[in-house]
């Protein structure tokens, strides 16, 4: 389309209601005033007129988005949040309901073909890992960051800040000196020595200890010691000899056999300055009969939710690292290495790093946000007291359950293979807009659990060839015909679901992931091989096959379209395509008058103005004959008349590297450029207001062409204004 003027017809504006919307009625302004006449109504009928209806459209190009930007498409429906950049909602107030079903398990490669005929072509949805389990995807998209954007990057610290307090060690129970009551001295324990400052700077700043015991006849005692420099590299593994015989050497704790103990020796290599990293680390200060102050504990560093738990360094290697250790034995070197890893890690990382967030920084919980906007929903989980249960122990009762809660009546027989009759039920009695719930969420898991099944006994049946036998699960050709079977029901029972929701319905079904369950069988494997000595060796082939799976499983997509029907609406039968529409000079009384009007007739707008033109009217002591608020006034106030939103960047167009980042962000099909100061009387102050003059109009204009040519040639461009017309007119151009 190409905006003209001609387009623009008198009494097609809606901007008197606005500015009627925004005008001060103050009476006393003036002894002698006209009677207003009548505002005109800017209800939703008058807008959008009585058969409108709402649409979605999708832009697959801005894919893949994330599970939070799936996210955007509810909040902005619903809740009045940010427009997501990868859709577009036509008509956004007469989105009744929005139907939320979260699917696991459907393959990237394969997506179901009755879902793009029955929703359209959907976008691209990347997960963030290709692990997570089917609950952690419903929570990040049942949950969401507080408002106001992302947290700044937290300082790092020195790894000194991370060294045990005073405090910290008495509570713990790490050896210190004694105040001795008889001389007023702190006095070492009996048998105990202390680390002293043998050079101005520590041979080596940052060291890992861990230490492994035997059961003696005077208790625990030392049997060999482990220390690792800041790379990780042995500094020191040396078997010990108790002094009193040896009882239970803990080998199968431990590790220790008596040929191992033959010639054992201890070296002091720790420095009182340098920074002794270790895991609940007093132990081994005890068994060393060694005082060290200088100590960073990374069962302190990671703490438990749990007040007074501590978490095992196997459980904290396996969540931060990725890691498996201590799989049969406890290896000092390996435990060692584990702990310096995940204190170096905390180093980058900063203090909060493995910590629960504070409530400021929690994720707020959807339902709860809905709620607050009015929205009732069916999320108990989410919601708390808000909302009524969906607790279903099957897809079949999902679907049964769902279509009951979003008020279709009774759904008897939509269990199991019986959606049809449920579907049949689009025909009851409808309940009124106020009662019936305006979110609706359910997860469907049955193609999941398929895969759950096969993989366990490709593992449970593999023996040595565990990993053959699942990267042949990952890159064979076609799929079981169990998998297949749940797919095709899950498929089923989401049609049901759409053809039984009410017209106005948004129906969304997001893919999350797909076959996690196989990508943390391999992950698992891998680990483990890489991690056991004499395991069988993880080939390249193998490495390919888990790139693919995880692949796979990390993209899924997102389908949204929404649900017409005669009781309700007319069919979809729009005037014109829906565009973008980038408007440059929205504030002026031209440029904001053009933008309401294709604003309301369903276009999505995007105002880009520098608001230059206030400054001019300052430095010339000039003003409008009517006062004229803020454009983000007046672009707020639209959004409250109309229920349309239109984007607004303020910046200016000379600079390129802004209006480029604002032209890609925004994409649009059209542009209409009002964007250019008038000559006169700004241009005849002096030669340097004239030079400006010149400067903005010829410059934002060669930007404008410039970021058309360079990141979408299909855009048009209608430019509305002769100010930047310089040079020899009326030249043919050629076809």
């Amino acid at each position: 389309m190409q905006a003209t003027s001609s387009d623009v017809e008198e009494g097609e504006l809606p901007s008197s209601a606005v500015l009627d919307a925004l005008e001060d009625s103050d009476e006393d302004a003036a002894p002698v005033r006209k009677p207003k006449k009548p505002k005109r109504s800017m209800g939703y009928v008058d807008v959008y007129g009585a058969d409108a209806q709402a649409a979605v459209q999708l832009r697959p190009e801005a894919g893949p988005i994330s599970l939070d930007d799936a996210q955007q498409l509810i909040l902005w429906c619903l809740a009045e949040h940010v427009n997501p950049r990868w859709c577009f909602v036509r008509n956004k107030p007469l989105v009744r309901q929005l139907l939320l079903v979260l699917v696991h398990g459907l393959d990237s490669e394969r997506p179901p073909p009755a879902f793009t005929e029955a929703f359209g072509t959907p976008i691209e949805l990347r997960a963030r890992k290709a692990v997570m389990e089917p609950g952690m995807t419903a929570h990040s998209l049942l949950t969401h960051p507080p408002p106001g954007g992302p947290s700044p990057p937290p300082a790092v610290p020195p790894p000194e800040h991370y060294r045990l307090s005073l405090d910290d060690l008495l509570e713990h129970g790490y050896p210190l000196p004694q105040l001795d009551g008889d001389t007023n001295e702190m006095v070492l324990a009996p048998g105990y020595a202390s680390t002293k400052a043998l050079a101005p700077e520590p041979a080596h700043r940052v060291v890992a200890l861990d230490c492994e015991m035997c059961l003696t006849t005077a208790g625990s005692e030392l049997t060999r010691v482990v220390l690792l420099d800041e790379q990780g590299a042995p500094l020191l593994d040396e078997l010990v000899q108790p002094p009193n015989p040896i009882l239970d050497y803990v080998t199968r704790f431990s590790g220790i056999t008596p040929a191992m103990l033959e010639g054992a020796r201890f070296c002091e290599l720790v420095d009182a300055n340098t920074l002794l990293v270790t895991h609940s680390g007093e132990n081994d200060l005890h068994a060393l009969k060694t005082v060290h102050a200088n100590v960073v504990d990374t069962a302190l560093l990671y703490p438990s939710d749990r007040p007074g738990a501590k978490r095992p360094l196997r459980v904290l290697a396996y969540r931060f690292l990725h890691r498996i250790i201590q799989r049969e034995t406890h290896d000092p070197v390996e435990d060692a290495k584990a702990a310096l890893d995940l204190a170096q890690l905390k180093f980058r990382r900063g203090p909060a790093f493995g910590l629960p967030p504070p409530a400021a920084e929690r994720r707020l919980k959807l339902a709860d946000t809905l709620a607050e906007a009015g929205c009732p929903g069916s999320l108990k989980q989410y919601i708390g007291a808000v909302g009524s249960a969906i607790n279903a122990e099957s897809d079949g009762e999902v679907v049964r359950r769902l279509l009951k809660e979003a008020g279709r009546g009774d759904a008897k027989g939509a269990a199991g293979g019986d959606e049809a009759e449920a579907s049949a039920l689009h025909a009851t009695a409808q309940p009124s807009l106020a009662t019936r719930p305006r979110f609706i969420f359910g997860q469907l898991r049955d193609v999941h659990a398929a895969q759950e099944a096969e993989t366990a006994a490709a593992r449970d049946g593999g023996g040595d060839g565990v990993a053959d036998a699942l990267c042949a699960l990952a890159t064979r050709p076609t799929r079981s015909s169990a998998e297949l079977a749940a797919e095709a029901e899950l498929v089923q029972r989401v049609l049901s679901m759409h053809q039984a929701a009410a017209a106005g319905t948004l129906v969304m079904v997001v893919c999350g992931q797909g076959n996690m369950a196989l990508c943390g069988a391999l992950f698992r494997e891998q680990a483990a091989r890489r991690a056991a000595a004499g395991a069988p060796a993880w080939s390249p082939e193998h490495d390919h096959a888990l790139e693919m799976a995880a692949l796979r499983a990390r993209t899924g997509f997102c389908w949204a379209t929404v649900k017409t029907g005669a009781a309700e609406y007319k069919a979809l039968e729009p005037e014109r395509p829906v565009r973008d529409l980038a408007w440059k000079g929205g504030d002026g009384y031209c440029g904001w008058a053009t933008a309401l009007h294709l604003s309301a007739r369903g276009y999505q707008v995007c105002i880009v103005d520098n608001l230059a033109r206030r400054t001019y009217d300052l430095q010339l002591g000039l003003d409008t004959l009517t006062p004229i608020v803020s454009i983000h006034d007046r672009v707020k106030k639209w959004q409250e008349i109309s229920g349309c939103h239109i984007d607004l960047r303020v910046g200016d167009l000379c600079d390129f590297e802004f209006f480029a980042d604002a032209f890609k962000t925004f994409n649009p099909e059209a542009v209409v450029h009002f964007g250019e100061q008038r000559s006169a009387p700004y241009s005849m102050i002096d030669r340097q207001h004239a030079v400006y003059t010149q400067h903005n109009n010829v410059i934002g204009t060669i930007n404008l062409m410039y970021a058309i040519k360079e990141f979408n040639p299909d855009c048009h461009l209608v430019k509305l204004g002769t100010m930047g017309e310089y040079g020899t007119p009326n030249i043919d151009i050629g076809k």
